[in-house]
């Protein structure tokens, strides 16, 4: 009896190894599709880049930098006049919307300007009258907004994954450009 009980609780313990296996490998299966499914999917990124043919304005500009086509749904952009950076109000009030791009399935290594036109952050700053206020670091020219889009990834009959990128720029009147700044929620990726 004593045998057989031994032999029992070691056919047991095997079994529990096993069965705990198993679902480390699973995690892991799950795991490794996750890695798949984010490297072959949309990631919209924003870029800054001077504009073609106009002096002092600047282009935000998304691209998808993922494999797959990204279904743009919407976007905001706005920007404001803070004391700090750091201590912009969280979470984000986004109310600026831009136009939708003419084609909302963005392909990749492809985009579309969020302001054609551009904006000329130093006329903005001589507008508003904050160029001292600027240059003695009192006050700051924050761009920021965000961008809603869907994956076309199908999952068992459910609908595409929505995407979200943020951002927030400053742009520094002595070096003339953009510089990412801002709290955490300002500035990610999902």
């Amino acid at each position: 009896m004593g045998e057989h009980a031994s032999h029992l609780a070691n056919l047991t313990a095997a079994a529990e190894a096993n069965a705990k296996a198993a679902s480390d490998n699973a995690a892991a299966a799950l795991l490794n599709a996750q890695v798949v499914v984010n490297s072959e999917r949309p990631w919209i990124v924003i870029s800054i880049e001077p504009h073609r043919t106009v002096s002092g304005n600047f282009v935000f500009r998304a691209t998808n930098k993922g494999r797959t086509l990204a279904d743009f749904e919407s976007g905001t952009f706005d920007f404001s006049f803070d004391s700090y950076p750091a201590n912009v109000p969280t979470p984000p009030d986004y109310y600026g919307t831009f136009n939708a791009p003419n084609q909302t399935l963005i392909m990749p290594d492809d985009g579309f300007d969020i302001q054609p036109a551009g904006s000329n952050p130093e006329s903005m700053i001589k507008d508003a009258g904050k160029t001292e206020q600027m240059k003695l670091g009192n006050q700051f020219l924050l761009f920021y907004g965000r961008i809603i889009y869907r994956d076309v990834f199908s999952r068992e009959g459910k609908d595409p994954i929505r995407h979200e990128t943020r951002w927030c720029y400053c742009f520094d009147i002595f070096r003339r450009q953009f510089v990412r700044t801002g709290p955490d929620v300002y500035n990610r990726h999902s």
